[in-house]
């Protein structure tokens, strides 16, 4: 917790809040340390005075169960007198054991007006005498002097009337302070929870009589007692605490302390019983003890408060500090390379301007780099292997970063700020970077890297460091490399950014070109090698741009093809054949088939199919005329929806030949998988053939590739045919068909129809 305390940006405002929290804590605590104690003292007396108030209800219950067990037998006794029973009888007898059943007492006697006892236990004349109050119809209840010595007995005394008019006997019992002590606790338990708490009666304010087991033989209450209302009867000038024990001010808490006896908090409550009163008393360290516990308590609280709040503040820093650099790294760092971001760069590009400015004599290299054949590896191995790839890739620039190179990671690229003296000396840097980071253990096929790189000094940099990477995505997307198997690294070039502008110029007047007929179908004728006769024809496009001039195709249709647009050129050149079939049908020419090319962007058109559907309604019986050209790179991405694809349009009639077979990454698998009717040889197979030597490796492999078409029932035809010794050896090896400027140019449509018409048997030609 320490160490990570140390961590902290705002320790020091943490300390401040911290002791600010302790200091205001301890003067709250001392402000209202009084106070609090005042409050609990009072409450604490409270509860005292609740407690002898539940101990004085139990105190009268059992006082009542007594005189009520006395006047049944009373009753008893004078009904036996009415039927002329005498006192000593056997019924009187019978009377009195029955009082002793039930309550315990054993000192139970009757006694006359005279003060003659009659029967059972006798009486002092001093115990008769107060006995007076009987013969007036009144309950006697008062203390005397035990016989046996030491605590005060109680003399508890009921009238007997005779012939339920007057008093003639007094039945009474006189209780020992033992067996009232055993009554006493026989029906209510005197535990309040406080082991030194005392409990007792007393009478006209002087007199001790036990009734807990407790405060048996403990003289403290008699002497304490006794004390205190002596010296107020002494006294003239009587406290106004001794008055109101004297005239029993119910409900009151009195303090008090003599003869170096401890403190004690004494209740004293009146019982109906002419003078007697219940006392409960607790020594006053008691409370003071209970005080100090609840106050030591306190004082823990606060200390584990300010414990708890210096934890959660601390952890709450903690927190702050660490989802700030959380926030912090997820804004200026790439979450899965580690590599500073796009953001990052940004922020470092101000600093090298600043340092550029200064030193213009240095030169700086910004290199935006991507795996080039990303694509293939993620179709070969899945996301996991690719990530490792790019894992290898920014582990690597991470090793070679130092105060000359820099990495960083884009979205989908990744950049390096490189300080060099010449591009041969960036060059060098990153073919190590590629050489480095090309392979990963376990994995045969290789990454390969492509890079655009733009050079900046104080003279040339812009402010913004977005110019510079939009000049180096230029250089990287330039152009397609042939030769997909080499690393490969762009300059960037004034030139590079005017082509941009150009390409730009071309996808905006596309469509207003078609809408404005500056786009015409050119036919290339194909011809049968084993009967010279014209066989079909490849429609191809040509840009009258602006009516004025003809583009060659190499000017538009890659710029199309890289931005998607040459889709647009794929319908025109479609619905072009389609009228010109039907125009050739209704004029009576031989219909041949016509090849027609679908790009790959076609196949990423999910209504591809319901389109192709509505655009040949009304040419039904034309459509197996015309052959629908695709690249085998088309077949690359997403082979399911391609071959699902291809299956449906030769259902609807259409025929289908592979382009361009033997460039790209070919495979002869394709040629089982796809229901081509046709496969084209690439020009590249023709050019490499060597027409004298007939049993070189290109001969042959042009010759196994004819006999496995043949071999799946698939015509073979081979473009880029220019001279009568290709054609020858072609035809040997058997190919079916070919095309090529030995048989013809692209044509015009009316030319091509002069061709078409006439028929004829093409004529070889040296």
């Amino acid at each position: 917790m320490l160490g990570r305390f140390a961590e902290l940006k705002n320790y020091r405002q943490s300390l401040f809040i911290i002791v600010v929290l302790v200091f205001t804590m301890i003067s709250v605590s001392f402000v209202y340390k009084y106070k609090i104690e005042e409050i609990m003292v009072s409450a604490l007396k409270q509860q005292i005075v609740l407690k002898s108030k539940g101990e004085l209800e139990a105190v009268n219950h059992n006082f009542n169960r007594i005189i009520s067990v006395l006047n049944l037998a009373s009753l008893s006794i004078s009904k036996s007198i009415s039927k002329g029973d005498y006192i000593g009888s056997a019924r009187t007898a019978e009377t009195i054991n029955d009082i002793t059943r039930v309550s315990g007492f054993l000192d139970i006697g009757i006694t006359d007006l005279q003060g003659e006892v009659l029967y059972g236990f006798k009486l002092d004349d001093q115990d008769i005498a107060k006995l007076k109050k009987i013969y007036v119809g009144k309950t006697v209840v008062t203390v005397t002097v035990s016989k046996y010595g030491g605590n005060y007995d109680v003399l508890i005394a009921v009238p007997v009337y005779v012939n339920q008019s007057y008093v003639r006997y007094a039945l009474y019992i006189k209780a020992t302070g033992d067996e009232l002590i055993r009554y006493f606790n026989k029906y209510t338990l005197y535990n309040d929870g406080v082991n030194s708490s005392l409990s007792f009666l007393l009478y006209n304010m002087y007199d001790v009589v036990h009734i807990n087991e407790k405060t048996q033989n403990r003289l403290l209450p008699k002497y304490t007692v006794r004390e205190l209302l002596d010296s107020a009867r002494e006294k003239n000038n009587i406290s106004i605490r001794q008055k109101q024990i004297q005239n029993q001010v119910i409900d009151n808490l009195y303090v008090f302390q003599g003869n170096g006896l401890p403190a004690h908090y004494m209740s004293i409550i009146k019982l109906p019983y002419d003078g007697w009163s219940f006392v409960y008393m607790i020594p006053a360290s008691e409370l003071d003890d209970k005080i100090r516990a609840i106050m030591t308590m306190f004082g823990f609280l606060i200390i584990g408060t300010m414990v708890i709040l210096t934890i959660l503040l601390v952890y709450y820093e903690y927190t702050v500090e660490s989802n700030r650099k959380k926030v912090y790294n997820l804004a200026y760092f790439d979450e899965f390379t580690g590599l500073p971001n796009r953001v990052n760069l940004r922020a470092n590009y101000e600093e090298v301007y600043e340092s550029t400015y200064q030193n213009k004599i240095e030169e700086y290299y910004l290199a935006t780099v991507i795996i080039s054949n990303f694509h293939i590896l993620h179709n070969l191995y899945g996301t996991e292997i690719t990530n490792r790839f790019e894992q290898k890739l920014a582990s690597c620039m991470k090793h070679m970063e130092n105060s000359s190179f820099t990495p960083y990671k884009g979205n989908n690229s990744y950049y390096a700020i490189i300080r060099a003296e010449s591009k041969s000396e960036v060059e060098i840097i990153l073919r190590k970077l590629f050489a480095s980071a090309q392979s990963i253990d376990g994995i045969e096929y290789r990454s390969l890297f492509k890079a655009g790189v733009c050079s900046f000094t104080a003279s040339s940099m812009p402010s913004n460091i977005d110019d510079i990477m939009d000049k180096c995505s230029i250089a990287l997307y330039d152009h397609e490399d042939e030769n997909v198997s080499r690393n490969s690294i762009v300059f960037f070039v004034p030139e590079m950014q005017e082509e941009i502008i150009r390409q730009n110029n071309l996808e905006k007047e596309l469509i207003p070109a078609i809408y404005n007929g500056e786009f015409l179908v050119y036919l290339q004728p194909k011809y049968d090698l084993n009967t010279n006769r014209l066989s079909g024809a490849e429609a191809l496009i040509r840009w009258n741009y602006k009516l004025q001039r003809l583009l060659p195709p190499g000017q538009f249709i890659p710029v199309f093809e890289k931005n998607g647009s040459i889709a647009n050129i794929d319908n025109f050149i479609f619905v072009s054949i389609l009228d010109l079939l039907k125009k050739w049908k209704d004029l009576g020419y031989r219909l041949v088939p016509i090849s027609v090319n679908f790009s790959q962007v076609q196949f990423r058109n999910p209504n591809l199919l319901r389109d192709l559907k509505e655009r040949i309604r009304g040419y039904e019986d034309i459509i197996r005329y015309i052959d629908i050209e695709i690249t085998e790179s088309s077949t690359i991405d997403s082979q399911d929806t391609v071959l699902e694809i291809l299956n449906e349009l030769k259902k609807i009639g259409f025929k289908l030949s592979m382009d361009d077979f033997g460039t790209g990454y070919s495979c002869l698998s394709n040629i089982s998988l796809y229901p081509f009717d046709t496969i084209k040889l690439d020009k590249s197979f023709v050019d490499k053939i060597d027409v004298n030597n007939r049993n070189s490796p290109d001969v042959m492999l042009v010759s196994d590739v004819i006999q496995i078409t043949k071999h799946f029932g698939i015509h073979s035809l081979v473009e880029g045919v220019e001279n009568i010794d290709q054609r020858n050896i072609l035809r040997d090896l058997g190919c079916e068909y070919c095309q090529g400027y030995y048989y013809s140019a692209p044509l015009p449509l009316a030319e091509f129809e002069r061709i078409l018409g006439e028929d004829k048997i093409f004529e070889d030609w040296r």
